[in-house]
Protein backbone atom coordinates (compact mmCIF):
# COMPACT_ATOMS: atom_id res chain seq x y z
CA UNK A 1 0.00 0.00 0.00
CA UNK A 2 1.36 3.20 -0.74
CA UNK A 3 0.99 6.52 1.28
CA UNK A 4 -0.52 9.57 0.29
CA UNK A 5 -0.96 12.76 3.13
CA UNK A 6 -4.10 15.09 3.67
CA UNK A 7 -2.84 18.80 3.15
CA UNK A 8 -6.05 20.10 2.52
CA UNK A 9 -4.93 23.92 2.22
CA UNK A 10 -2.50 26.56 3.27
CA UNK A 11 -5.55 28.90 3.77
CA UNK A 12 -8.92 27.50 3.45
CA UNK A 13 -10.22 28.31 0.76
CA UNK A 14 -7.95 30.97 -0.83
CA UNK A 15 -4.99 29.54 -1.30
CA UNK A 16 -5.35 30.24 -5.44
CA UNK A 17 -5.73 33.99 -6.93
CA UNK A 18 -5.65 37.01 -5.28
CA UNK A 19 -5.42 37.00 -1.75
CA UNK A 20 -7.79 39.08 -0.21
CA UNK A 21 -7.53 42.07 2.69
CA UNK A 22 -7.98 40.51 5.72
CA UNK A 23 -10.18 42.15 8.50
CA UNK A 24 -7.96 41.19 10.93
CA UNK A 25 -4.37 40.93 9.98
CA UNK A 26 -1.48 38.68 11.77
CA UNK A 27 -0.03 40.44 14.77
CA UNK A 28 2.78 43.01 13.42
CA UNK A 29 1.20 42.42 10.34
CA UNK A 30 -0.63 44.16 7.34
CA UNK A 31 -1.54 40.75 4.84
CA UNK A 32 -1.47 37.34 5.15
CA UNK A 33 1.04 35.27 3.74
CA UNK A 34 0.38 32.25 1.12
CA UNK A 35 2.23 29.20 0.29
CA UNK A 36 3.37 31.17 -2.56
CA UNK A 37 4.97 34.21 -1.01
CA UNK A 38 6.15 32.01 2.13
CA UNK A 39 9.98 30.87 1.89
CA UNK A 40 12.48 28.39 3.07
CA UNK A 41 16.05 27.99 2.88
CA UNK A 42 16.37 24.72 1.11
CA UNK A 43 20.07 22.22 2.02
CA UNK A 44 22.30 24.05 -0.40
CA UNK A 45 20.98 27.55 0.89
CA UNK A 46 18.72 28.45 -1.70
CA UNK A 47 15.28 29.95 -0.62
CA UNK A 48 12.18 27.71 -1.78
CA UNK A 49 8.46 27.83 -1.67
CA UNK A 50 7.07 26.81 1.73
CA UNK A 51 5.13 23.93 -1.28
CA UNK A 52 8.57 22.89 -2.04
CA UNK A 53 9.51 22.51 2.00
CA UNK A 54 5.92 21.11 2.36
CA UNK A 55 6.64 18.61 -0.31
CA UNK A 56 10.06 17.59 0.45
CA UNK A 57 9.55 16.48 4.42
CA UNK A 58 6.35 14.48 2.75
CA UNK A 59 9.02 12.60 0.77
CA UNK A 60 11.37 12.24 2.46
CA UNK A 61 9.39 9.96 5.03
CA UNK A 62 8.26 8.08 1.93
CA UNK A 63 4.40 9.88 1.44
CA UNK A 64 3.70 9.53 -2.25
CA UNK A 65 1.19 11.75 -2.86
CA UNK A 66 -0.56 14.61 -1.79
CA UNK A 67 -4.54 15.59 -1.49
CA UNK A 68 -5.03 19.56 -1.62
CA UNK A 69 -8.53 21.17 -2.06
CA UNK A 70 -8.72 24.07 -4.59
CA UNK A 71 -11.56 26.25 -4.50
CA UNK A 72 -12.56 24.72 -1.10
CA UNK A 73 -15.36 26.49 0.20
CA UNK A 74 -15.32 29.29 -2.22
CA UNK A 75 -14.15 31.98 -0.29
CA UNK A 76 -12.06 33.99 -2.93
CA UNK A 77 -14.77 33.21 -5.82
CA UNK A 78 -17.27 36.09 -6.54
CA UNK A 79 -19.26 36.52 -4.03
CA UNK A 80 -22.94 35.19 -3.54
CA UNK A 81 -25.80 37.01 -2.36
CA UNK A 82 -29.01 36.13 0.23
CA UNK A 83 -32.36 37.68 0.32
CA UNK A 84 -34.89 36.08 2.51
CA UNK A 85 -36.89 35.46 0.18
CA UNK A 86 -34.52 33.58 -2.38
CA UNK A 87 -32.02 32.46 -0.04
CA UNK A 88 -28.29 32.22 -1.30
CA UNK A 89 -28.09 32.43 -4.93
CA UNK A 90 -24.54 32.76 -6.72
CA UNK A 91 -22.90 33.33 -9.90
CA UNK A 92 -19.72 32.02 -10.71
CA UNK A 93 -17.17 33.97 -12.23
CA UNK A 94 -14.93 31.90 -15.07
CA UNK A 95 -11.74 30.76 -12.95
CA UNK A 96 -9.04 32.46 -14.73
CA UNK A 97 -6.09 34.57 -14.68
CA UNK A 98 -4.37 34.33 -10.93
CA UNK A 99 -5.75 31.47 -10.33
CA UNK A 100 -5.12 29.25 -13.01
CA UNK A 101 -1.55 30.74 -12.69
CA UNK A 102 -1.45 29.75 -8.93
CA UNK A 103 -2.48 26.22 -9.88
CA UNK A 104 0.43 25.69 -12.54
CA UNK A 105 2.60 26.50 -9.86
CA UNK A 106 1.10 24.49 -7.99
CA UNK A 107 1.61 21.41 -10.24
CA UNK A 108 5.25 22.56 -11.04
CA UNK A 109 5.91 22.20 -7.54
CA UNK A 110 4.93 18.46 -7.64
CA UNK A 111 6.93 18.32 -10.80
CA UNK A 112 9.82 19.23 -8.90
CA UNK A 113 9.41 17.23 -5.67
CA UNK A 114 8.45 14.30 -8.23
CA UNK A 115 4.90 13.36 -6.66
CA UNK A 116 1.62 12.65 -6.95
CA UNK A 117 -1.12 15.38 -6.45
CA UNK A 118 -4.50 15.02 -5.80
CA UNK A 119 -6.53 18.05 -6.36
CA UNK A 120 -9.85 18.19 -4.96
CA UNK A 121 -11.98 20.83 -7.15
CA UNK A 122 -14.75 21.99 -4.21
CA UNK A 123 -16.00 21.00 -0.80
CA UNK A 124 -19.33 20.41 0.60
CA UNK A 125 -19.01 23.51 2.26
CA UNK A 126 -19.22 25.54 -1.34
CA UNK A 127 -22.87 24.35 -1.62
CA UNK A 128 -23.80 24.95 2.10
CA UNK A 129 -24.99 27.73 3.90
CA UNK A 130 -23.08 31.10 3.44
CA UNK A 131 -20.82 32.06 6.73
CA UNK A 132 -19.78 35.89 6.70
CA UNK A 133 -16.16 35.97 7.74
CA UNK A 134 -15.93 39.21 10.04
CA UNK A 135 -13.19 39.61 12.89
CA UNK A 136 -11.02 36.58 12.78
CA UNK A 137 -14.91 34.47 13.45
CA UNK A 138 -17.65 33.06 11.35
CA UNK A 139 -21.29 33.62 11.83
CA UNK A 140 -23.71 31.42 9.90
CA UNK A 141 -26.55 33.57 7.43
CA UNK A 142 -29.70 32.36 6.85
CA UNK A 143 -33.57 32.64 8.24
CA UNK A 144 -33.93 36.16 9.34
CA UNK A 145 -32.93 38.98 7.63
CA UNK A 146 -33.84 40.73 3.97
CA UNK A 147 -30.02 40.46 3.03
CA UNK A 148 -27.02 39.97 3.97
CA UNK A 149 -26.11 43.45 5.47
CA UNK A 150 -29.38 43.17 7.10
CA UNK A 151 -27.86 40.46 8.91
CA UNK A 152 -24.65 41.76 10.00
CA UNK A 153 -26.06 45.03 11.06
CA UNK A 154 -28.87 43.13 13.58
CA UNK A 155 -27.20 39.72 14.62
CA UNK A 156 -23.12 39.36 13.73
CA UNK A 157 -22.65 41.79 16.47
CA UNK A 158 -24.35 40.03 19.42
CA UNK A 159 -22.86 36.58 17.57
CA UNK A 160 -19.37 38.02 17.33
CA UNK A 161 -19.53 39.64 20.80
CA UNK A 162 -17.99 42.61 19.27
CA UNK A 163 -19.70 45.75 17.76
CA UNK A 164 -20.02 45.85 13.64
CA UNK A 165 -19.83 49.05 12.41
CA UNK A 166 -19.98 49.32 8.74
CA UNK A 167 -18.31 52.79 8.22
CA UNK A 168 -14.93 51.00 9.70
CA UNK A 169 -15.58 47.58 8.49
CA UNK A 170 -14.07 46.51 5.91
CA UNK A 171 -16.87 45.38 2.84
CA UNK A 172 -17.88 41.95 4.96
CA UNK A 173 -19.48 41.13 1.72
CA UNK A 174 -16.45 39.88 -0.09
CA UNK A 175 -15.70 37.83 3.10
CA UNK A 176 -18.56 34.73 2.05
CA UNK A 177 -18.22 31.07 2.62
CA UNK A 178 -20.16 28.59 0.58
CA UNK A 179 -23.73 30.14 0.18
CA UNK A 180 -23.40 28.89 -3.73
CA UNK A 181 -25.45 26.21 -3.63
CA UNK A 182 -27.71 27.56 -6.41
CA UNK A 183 -25.00 26.47 -9.13
CA UNK A 184 -27.01 23.39 -8.68
CA UNK A 185 -29.72 24.28 -8.99
CA UNK A 186 -30.84 23.20 -12.58
CA UNK A 187 -29.23 21.79 -15.43
CA UNK A 188 -28.50 25.18 -17.02
CA UNK A 189 -26.54 26.22 -13.75
CA UNK A 190 -24.65 23.07 -13.55
CA UNK A 191 -23.47 23.54 -16.75
CA UNK A 192 -22.62 27.34 -16.45
CA UNK A 193 -20.24 26.52 -12.89
CA UNK A 194 -18.76 23.55 -14.99
CA UNK A 195 -17.60 25.81 -18.12
CA UNK A 196 -16.33 28.55 -15.73
CA UNK A 197 -14.74 26.95 -12.96
CA UNK A 198 -13.57 23.25 -13.31
CA UNK A 199 -13.20 23.51 -17.03
CA UNK A 200 -9.96 25.44 -16.88
CA UNK A 201 -8.79 23.93 -14.07
CA UNK A 202 -8.58 20.69 -15.90
CA UNK A 203 -7.18 22.11 -19.27
CA UNK A 204 -4.44 23.46 -16.91
CA UNK A 205 -3.62 20.48 -15.36
CA UNK A 206 -4.13 18.02 -18.27
CA UNK A 207 -1.54 20.19 -20.12
CA UNK A 208 1.63 17.73 -21.34
CA UNK A 209 3.96 16.32 -18.71
CA UNK A 210 1.77 18.04 -15.60
CA UNK A 211 -0.65 15.19 -16.05
CA UNK A 212 1.89 13.01 -14.97
CA UNK A 213 2.06 14.01 -11.94
CA UNK A 214 -1.98 14.29 -11.66
CA UNK A 215 -3.00 11.27 -9.60
CA UNK A 216 -6.77 11.60 -10.08
CA UNK A 217 -8.84 14.95 -10.30
CA UNK A 218 -11.36 14.77 -7.22
CA UNK A 219 -14.90 16.69 -8.34
CA UNK A 220 -15.85 17.18 -4.85
CA UNK A 221 -15.03 16.06 -0.90
CA UNK A 222 -17.43 14.51 1.14
CA UNK A 223 -21.25 15.31 -1.14
CA UNK A 224 -23.04 13.33 1.50
CA UNK A 225 -22.79 16.44 3.83
CA UNK A 226 -23.88 19.15 1.00
CA UNK A 227 -27.06 16.69 0.48
CA UNK A 228 -27.50 16.96 4.35
CA UNK A 229 -27.63 20.90 4.15
CA UNK A 230 -29.65 21.09 1.73
CA UNK A 231 -28.93 20.24 -1.63
CA UNK A 232 -31.45 16.96 -3.04
CA UNK A 233 -30.00 14.10 -3.80
CA UNK A 234 -31.05 13.89 -7.95
CA UNK A 235 -29.27 17.40 -8.09
CA UNK A 236 -25.75 16.07 -6.22
CA UNK A 237 -25.86 13.14 -8.33
CA UNK A 238 -26.49 14.71 -11.64
CA UNK A 239 -23.71 17.04 -10.83
CA UNK A 240 -21.31 14.24 -9.87
CA UNK A 241 -21.66 11.66 -13.00
CA UNK A 242 -21.62 14.90 -15.18
CA UNK A 243 -18.50 16.30 -13.45
CA UNK A 244 -16.84 12.97 -13.72
CA UNK A 245 -17.83 12.61 -17.23
CA UNK A 246 -15.90 16.01 -18.01
CA UNK A 247 -12.45 15.36 -16.16
CA UNK A 248 -12.40 11.96 -17.48
CA UNK A 249 -12.86 13.38 -21.19
CA UNK A 250 -9.66 15.14 -20.64
CA UNK A 251 -8.18 12.30 -20.23
CA UNK A 252 -7.09 12.20 -16.13
CA UNK A 253 -8.69 9.78 -13.83
CA UNK A 254 -11.68 11.58 -11.74
CA UNK A 255 -12.51 10.75 -8.33
CA UNK A 256 -15.10 11.70 -5.34
CA UNK A 257 -13.81 12.01 -2.13
CA UNK A 258 -17.16 10.57 -0.93
CA UNK A 259 -17.75 10.78 3.25
CA UNK A 260 -18.91 7.03 3.64
CA UNK A 261 -18.21 4.06 2.28
CA UNK A 262 -22.12 3.71 1.76
CA UNK A 263 -22.20 6.80 0.12
CA UNK A 264 -19.96 5.51 -2.09
CA UNK A 265 -21.75 2.40 -3.01
CA UNK A 266 -25.26 4.16 -3.34
CA UNK A 267 -23.78 6.03 -6.09
CA UNK A 268 -22.13 2.89 -7.45
CA UNK A 269 -25.70 1.29 -7.40
CA UNK A 270 -27.23 4.00 -9.05
CA UNK A 271 -29.64 2.37 -11.23
CA UNK A 272 -28.64 5.22 -14.41
CA UNK A 273 -25.03 6.34 -13.73
CA UNK A 274 -23.95 2.90 -11.44
CA UNK A 275 -23.15 1.26 -14.65
CA UNK A 276 -21.13 3.51 -16.40
CA UNK A 277 -19.16 4.14 -13.35
CA UNK A 278 -18.37 0.37 -13.00
CA UNK A 279 -17.05 0.45 -16.60
CA UNK A 280 -14.59 3.13 -15.63
CA UNK A 281 -13.50 2.00 -12.56
CA UNK A 282 -12.78 -1.17 -15.01
CA UNK A 283 -10.60 1.25 -17.50
CA UNK A 284 -8.56 3.08 -14.56
CA UNK A 285 -10.76 6.31 -15.37
CA UNK A 286 -12.60 6.54 -12.24
CA UNK A 287 -10.61 5.81 -8.80
CA UNK A 288 -13.67 4.68 -6.25
CA UNK A 289 -12.73 6.69 -3.17
CA UNK A 290 -14.26 6.65 0.63
CA UNK A 291 -13.41 8.30 3.90
CA UNK A 292 -13.54 6.32 7.11
CA UNK A 293 -14.17 7.91 10.55
CA UNK A 294 -15.61 5.33 13.31
CA UNK A 295 -18.03 8.08 14.66
CA UNK A 296 -19.92 8.89 11.15
CA UNK A 297 -20.01 6.30 9.06
CA UNK A 298 -22.44 4.16 10.74
CA UNK A 299 -21.18 0.63 9.23
CA UNK A 300 -18.90 -0.25 12.16
CA UNK A 301 -15.86 -2.21 11.70
CA UNK A 302 -13.68 -1.22 8.25
CA UNK A 303 -13.71 -4.09 6.36
CA UNK A 304 -12.64 -5.14 2.62
CA UNK A 305 -11.76 -2.56 0.05
CA UNK A 306 -13.84 -2.11 -2.50
CA UNK A 307 -12.24 -2.52 -6.16
CA UNK A 308 -9.65 -0.68 -6.44
CA UNK A 309 -10.46 1.87 -3.61
CA UNK A 310 -8.61 4.41 -2.07
CA UNK A 311 -8.93 5.56 1.55
CA UNK A 312 -9.12 9.38 1.18
CA UNK A 313 -9.80 10.39 4.71
CA UNK A 314 -9.02 8.88 8.43
CA UNK A 315 -7.91 10.69 11.19
CA UNK A 316 -4.51 10.37 12.64
CA UNK A 317 -5.58 11.53 16.03
CA UNK A 318 -8.74 11.14 18.79
CA UNK A 319 -8.42 9.27 21.45
CA UNK A 320 -11.91 9.60 23.09
CA UNK A 321 -13.93 5.74 22.81
CA UNK A 322 -16.22 7.49 19.21
CA UNK A 323 -12.57 7.64 17.42
CA UNK A 324 -11.12 4.41 18.27
CA UNK A 325 -11.34 1.81 15.80
CA UNK A 326 -12.56 -1.15 16.47
CA UNK A 327 -11.07 -3.38 13.88
CA UNK A 328 -8.10 -2.82 14.91
CA UNK A 329 -8.37 -3.45 18.49
CA UNK A 330 -7.49 0.31 19.83
CA UNK A 331 -7.32 1.23 23.48
CA UNK A 332 -7.37 4.83 25.22
CA UNK A 333 -4.03 4.68 26.65
CA UNK A 334 -2.24 4.41 23.04
CA UNK A 335 -0.67 6.90 21.88
CA UNK A 336 -1.47 9.05 18.50
CA UNK A 337 1.45 7.09 16.86
CA UNK A 338 0.54 3.41 17.63
CA UNK A 339 -2.69 3.57 16.27
CA UNK A 340 -1.66 5.45 12.62
CA UNK A 341 0.72 2.65 12.47
CA UNK A 342 -1.80 0.09 13.16
CA UNK A 343 -4.17 1.82 11.48
CA UNK A 344 -2.07 1.50 8.39
CA UNK A 345 -1.29 -1.91 8.52
CA UNK A 346 -4.87 -2.38 9.10
CA UNK A 347 -5.91 -0.79 5.63
CA UNK A 348 -3.03 -2.57 4.05
CA UNK A 349 -4.28 -5.89 5.45
CA UNK A 350 -7.94 -5.33 3.59
CA UNK A 351 -6.46 -4.56 0.58
CA UNK A 352 -6.52 -0.43 0.09
CA UNK A 353 -3.86 0.75 -2.71
CA UNK A 354 -3.36 4.09 -1.44
CA UNK A 355 -4.15 5.72 2.00
CA UNK A 356 -4.20 9.00 3.02
CA UNK A 357 -4.37 10.32 6.62
CA UNK A 358 -5.91 13.66 8.14
CA UNK A 359 -4.36 15.47 8.20
CA UNK A 360 -0.72 17.60 8.08
CA UNK A 361 -2.02 21.26 8.52
CA UNK A 362 -5.37 21.49 9.30
CA UNK A 363 -5.26 21.36 13.32
CA UNK A 364 -9.07 19.75 14.17
CA UNK A 365 -9.35 17.17 16.21
CA UNK A 366 -7.80 14.34 14.15
CA UNK A 367 -4.92 16.41 13.33
CA UNK A 368 -1.30 15.71 14.75
CA UNK A 369 1.63 16.31 13.16
CA UNK A 370 5.18 15.77 15.16
CA UNK A 371 8.39 13.61 14.75
CA UNK A 372 6.59 10.92 16.83
CA UNK A 373 3.92 10.55 13.86
CA UNK A 374 6.46 11.29 11.12
CA UNK A 375 8.38 8.10 12.74
CA UNK A 376 5.61 6.18 12.68
CA UNK A 377 5.19 6.64 9.24
CA UNK A 378 8.61 6.53 7.87
CA UNK A 379 8.76 3.11 9.60
CA UNK A 380 5.57 1.75 7.82
CA UNK A 381 6.86 3.36 4.34
CA UNK A 382 10.17 1.52 4.57
CA UNK A 383 8.95 -1.80 5.36
CA UNK A 384 9.90 -1.84 9.41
Amino acid sequence: MQLGINHPWHNNGWDFGPTPQLLSPPAGGTQATTWRDEFQTGPDGTPRTRLDGHLASYRGVGISAVRWFILADGYNLGTPTYSAGKGWQYTPPKVDGTFLSHFGQMIQGFQRARMLFLPSFISFEFLGPGRVYLNGREVTVGGSGANVEEFVLRHAQRALHAPVDPRTTADYRQFIKGGRGSVLADATSRQDFLEACLEPLLKVAGQGARSDVIMAFELINEPELAVQKGITQTAMDEFLFEGIRRITQTGLPATVGFQTRKGLQAFLDHKSYGPVIRQLIKSGAFIPQHHYYPEKDGQGALSRAPENCILGEFAIAGGSAGLLWEWAKERPEETDATRLANRLKQARSYGYPWAFPWSAHHPDCYFRWDETILDAIQQFTSGR
